[in-house]
């Protein structure tokens, strides 16, 4: 039986009319599924966990922190999991190149499914698709959400308001081989290539390479810090010379010098330090 997760609150509902199409392809022919709706933040993760107890596939519709909420609620289950890129980022449907197929092909994917096994992170206590970070995308995520009205160009827009007050910040990283202080203005632990919405922050990331990416902004100064986010935007960051990508096989440490605002898959937290490594299985998804 494959179950479907709909975040109402994803995009204010913009796209609810989207699901309602799809559910009437897969009424049409015929084809089974159970669904439901979550009715707070947070709530897909117990929704999820009751759903695996009679699904062997459970479908995310929203954005990334549907997505979020829903491997965390599930994959120790044993489920295959799938999106339906409804949300404003959908970065873990980017890189599985979901984000661009139609309604009709996303319903044909349920019904006629593609598995592939993709890599997870955990840290923090949880699975995560995209990033465990400290420094300027936590701000920019702040700022997004305070935006009134979101749309194509707010990602854009909230980094150019961040940027005009970032300060860099003290870092100590530490490996299983080495351990070294930094002053980064980002600095995250990646599986992806893209977050926040496309930004390709981690261009050279796979998800299905068996290893994350330790990726250092290191501060250098505000132009440089400019011409990061105009690398980000065509793909070009890691020839920033000021940028360092350190494979993460195993796991990774990083502490701040003291709690600041942190994020984990655009969820903002306020924590010193994080521990990340590769989730110990890849997760089985729709593609």
């Amino acid at each position: 039986m494959i179950g479907i997760i709909y975040n109402p609150l994803s995009r204010k509902g913009a796209n609810r009319h989207r699901v309602e199409d799809i559910k009437k392809i897969l009424d049409a022919n015929n084809f089974p599924y159970e669904y439901r709706e979550t009715e707070c933040p947070l709530d897909g993760i117990r929704v999820a966990r009751e759903m695996a107890e009679t699904c062997d596939t459970i479908i995310a519709v929203g954005g990334d922190g549907t997505v979020h909420e829903v491997i965390n609620g599930a994959a120790d289950k044993g489920v295959t999991f799938g999106i339906l890129p409804f949300g404003s980022g959908n970065d873990a449907a980017r890189s599985l190149h979901v984000f661009e197929k139609t309604d009709e092909e996303l319903a044909d994917m349920i019904m006629h499914p593609n598995v592939k096994d993709m890599d997870a992170g955990y840290a923090l206590g949880r699975l995560y698709l995209q990033y465990v970070t400290f420094g300027i995308v936590s701000d920019v995520v702040k700022a997004y959400q305070s935006l009134k009205k979101p749309g194509r160009t707010a990602y854009p827009r909230a980094v150019m308001k961040v940027l005009r007050k970032h300060k860099a910040k003290h870092y100590h990283v530490k490996l299983p081989d080495r351990e070294f202080d930094v002053v980064a203005d980002y600095i995250a632990v990646q599986n992806i290539p893209t977050c926040g919405g496309g930004l390709l922050t981690n261009p050279s990331g796979k998800d299905d390479d068996r290893q994350l990416e330790l990726v250092i902004l290191n501060h250098w100064s505000f132009f440089r810090l400019l011409r990061n986010f105009i690398a980000v935007f065509t793909g070009k960051l890691m020839k920033q010379k000021n940028v360092d990508t350190i494979p993460v096989t195993e796991w990774c440490e990083v502490k701040a010098d003291g709690i600041e605002c942190g994020s984990i898959d655009g969820e903002l937290l306020d924590f010193e330090e994080f521990h990340a490594e590769l989730y110990k299985v890849p997760l089985k998804v729709l593609h």
